[in-house]
C-alpha cells in the first residue's frame, strides 16, 4: 500500500503579525507541515510563527520582492521531505471554508496522480465579514508534487508549477476565504504600493490599466453581494474558533508606504502623477516618522485632467471595457494613458 502524501502548506509572510496567529491555528487543523518564509518583518511574525509545532520558520533574504524567488524557496524546503507530498500554497491573509476536512481526507486515502493542480473558488470578504464577493476564475492551490520546476513572473504569478496540460480538480464544498479587505487601511496601502511596483517595473504599462487591476474591489458597493453561509466555519468553530470574531485590526502605518516613498525619492512624485494613490497624505507621513525626503516634496501633483480622469474611471468601474474604449481610443490616449 503507498504511502499516505504529507501535506505541505506554503506561506511567504512579511509583517502579517495581525492575522498570522489565527492563520496558523487554522492551518494546523488540516496540513502536517506549514513552511513559513518570513522576509525581514519587524512586527513579530516570526516569533509567531514559533509558537506553532507543524510551522517552520524560513528566513528568506532576499532584498527586493519577487515572487517566483520566494516561490522556489518555499519548494526547495518542501522537497526535502521524504515521500510523496502535496503541496498548498496560502498567503497568511487566506484560509479554507467549507469541508476543507472532508476533501483532504480523500486526497489522503486516495491520492491523485502527481502533477495534478487542486484549484479552489476564492472568495473576497467585505469590511464586516458579512458578505462576500466571489472571483471569476478558480485559483490553483494546491499541488500533488512531481518535481517539476518552477518558474514564472516577479509578481502576479502561479505559486508552483501549473503546466497547461495539468490535470486539475476541485475539493468538493471547499472555499478559499480571503480576509484581506477586512482591513481597508492595509489593504489601501498594499494596493497604493501594487501601483507603483507596477510603475516602476513595468514602465509602458498604461496607467488605466494599472487602475483597472487594482481598484475592481471599489465596485462592490453597487452589487448585492451574498450573505456569507454560516457552514463555511463550522470546521474551525467544532476547534473552538470562531473566524467571524476575529479582531482583524491593524492601524499602521505600513512599509508598503515607506517603500513608496523611496521610489519618490528615487524617480521622483512627477512619475507617480497618474496612479490613483494621492487620497493618502505621504508629506504627513514622512513629518511624523522622521523621513527624510531629500529635498522632494509629497504632496499630491495630479492635474486637474489627472483628477478628472480618475473620477472618470472610478465611474465607469462597472463597465471597464465599454469605457476603456470611449477613453482610450480618442480622449485620453494622447496624454499617456
Amino acid at each position: 500500500m503507498a504511502p499516505s502524501p504529507t501535506i505541505i502548506c506554503l506561506t511567504p509572510v512579511r509583517n502579517e503579525a495581525w492575522i498570522l496567529r489565527r492563520f496558523l491555528e487554522c492551518t494546523s487543523l488540516w496540513a502536517d507541515v506549514i513552511l513559513v518564509a518570513d522576509q525581514f518583518s519587524t512586527d513579530g511574525s516570526a516569533e509567531i510563527v514559533k509558537d506553532f509545532p507543524k510551522a517552520v520558520l524560513i528566513r528568506n533574504e532576499a532584498q527586493n520582492f519577487d515572487e517566483v524567488q520566494r516561490q522556489k524557496l518555499l519548494l526547495r524546503a518542501a522537497r526535502e521531505y521524504e515521500g510523496p507530498k502535496i503541496l498548498f500554497a496560502l498567503d497568511a491573509d487566506e484560509m479554507f471554508g467549507g469541508a476543507i476536512r472532508d476533501g483532504l481526507q480523500v486526497l489522503r486515502d486516495d491520492p491523485p496522480a502527481p502533477g495534478t493542480v487542486i484549484e479552489a473558488c476564492r472568495i473576497n470578504f467585505t469590511e464586516d465579514l458579512n458578505r462576500y464577493e466571489e472571483e471569476r476564475q478558480r485559483l490553483p492551490v494546491g499541488y500533488v508534487d512531481d518535481g517539476t520546476e518552477h518558474c514564472g513572473k516577479i509578481i502576479h504569478n502561479y505559486r508552483f508549477p501549473v503546466p497547461e496540460e495539468a490535470t486539475k480538480i476541485s475539493l468538493p464544498g471547499t472555499v478559499l476565504m480571503h480576509f484581506q479587505y477586512v482591513c481597508p487601511g492595509r489593504m489601501a496601502s498594499k494596493h497604493r504600493w501594487y501601483q507603483c511596483f507596477e510603475r516602476v517595473h513595468f514602465p509602458k504599462k498604461r496607467a488605466s490599466s494599472i487602475f483597472r487591476l487594482y481598484h475592481s474591489h471599489r465596485n462592490w458597493q453597487k452589487n448585492n453581494l451574498p450573505a456569507v453561509p454560516e457552514n463555511w466555519f463550522d470546521f474551525y468553530r467544532g476547534h473552538g474558533i470562531d473566524p467571524k470574531s476575529w479582531n482583524l485590526h491593524d492601524a499602521g502605518p505600513y512599509y508598503w508606504d515607506v517603500e513608496i516613498m523611496n521610489w519618490f525619492r528615487e524617480f521622483g512624485v512627477p512619475y507617480f502623477e497618474k496612479l490613483d494613490i494621492w487620497d493618502f497624505e505621504f508629506e504627513e507621513l514622512a513629518n511624523r516618522i522622521g523621513f527624510d525626503r531629500r529635498g522632494h516634496s509629497f504632496q499630491d501633483p495630479r492635474s486637474r485632467l489627472t483628477r478628472k480622469i480618475h473620477a472618470w474611471l472610478y465611474a465607469s468601474l462597472d463597465q471597464p471595457k465599454r469605457w476603456d474604449r470611449l477613453l482610450l481610443r480618442g480622449l485620453i490616449r494622447p496624454f499617456g494613458w
